[in-house]
């Protein structure tokens, strides 16, 4: 699906728990069945935006919005493995069109800014995102060098069927180009193996990859590969600095599913592997 995002950054008491808790969100994203499906209230329709271009849980990025008043609200997720229950009275919401919201029809409709923490993001001329709001221009970027945006660039992604546009930051990954989060610079190939220990199914999954350094070892960006809850894949390999991000469609993990691959010599411990889902198919019939 696609990216959406909004946060509020409103006083200075409330300004490092705030960056605190939106950078950790980000930088998270959830296995499958903890938000599978949003929830608004009626009236609503719902929104991607991504100010600072994260990667992470669908709830840091898909927002209800009310066409009507203007309003962008945080939805309620629910998933097979969670106990969440949607309110009475919300409902499944419908992706807004261009005409009920969005974010630009150019490049020239976002602009890059800094904000209190000292990272760049992008706003929309059409619905500005204003992390300064109660600080004061003085106190919002005292502490910052002013040039945090020198290596980004404010693009807009247009949008389809009917959608609007989505004002997105780019990055210079060191070679002079730039390049959005939606289309990633091609990596070297990846070399190496994930480790993805594990003692049985339940703990594995098929996850796409959506934060790579240069290079990276396994698959590279946007590829599928099998992930383990006992033994979690620091996609960034330890090196944030370096790190690249992207927004993957998704689909690159249709087909597939993990197990826990355990020969007969392990002591009981397996590696998540892939397979596709014709062979487990195969194998229920046999």
């Amino acid at each position: 699906r696609q990216q959406i995002s909004s946060s509020h950054m409103i006083s200075n008491m409330k300004l490092l728990s705030v960056i605190v808790v939106g950078v950790a969100n980000a930088a998270q994203a959830l296995p499958p069945g903890y938000e599978d499906q949003i929830w608004c209230p009626p009236d609503n329709c719902e929104i991607y935006t991504n100010p600072y271009g994260y990667v992470g849980a669908d709830s840091s990025f898909f927002k209800c919005y009310n066409p009507a008043t203007d309003e962008t609200t945080d939805g309620v997720w629910t998933g097979s493995l969670s106990d969440t229950s949607a309110p009475e009275g919300y409902v499944e919401p419908e992706m807004c069109t261009g005409s009920e919201y969005s974010e630009c029809d150019t490049a020239d409709d976002c602009s890059l800014a800094i904000s209190p923490s000292c990272e760049c993001f992008v706003s929309s001329s059409f619905h500005p995102y204003n992390p300064c709001e109660g600080l004061g221009a003085s106190k919002c970027t005292d502490r910052c060098t002013g040039e945090e945006c020198d290596e980004h660039e404010a693009t807009c992604s247009p949008g389809s069927n009917g959608r609007g546009g989505t004002c997105e930051i780019g990055w210079n990954y060191g070679d002079g180009s730039f390049e959005d989060t939606e289309k990633p610079t091609p990596a070297p190939a990846a070399t190496g193996k994930i480790s993805a220990e594990c003692v049985s199914t339940d703990q594995c999954y098929a996850k796409i990859r959506s934060e790579a350094p240069w290079p990276a070892i396994g698959v590279g960006l946007c590829e599928c590969y099998a992930a383990s809850r006992l033994d979690p894949f620091d996609e960034c390999e330890g090196r944030d600095n370096h790190c690249r991000m992207a927004r993957c469609r998704s689909g690159s993990c249709d087909g597939v599913e993990a197990y826990c691959d355990i020969a007969p010599d392990d002591n009981g411990m397996g590696e998540c592997t892939l397979r596709s889902t014709s062979d487990t198919e195969l194998l229920e019939v046999v």
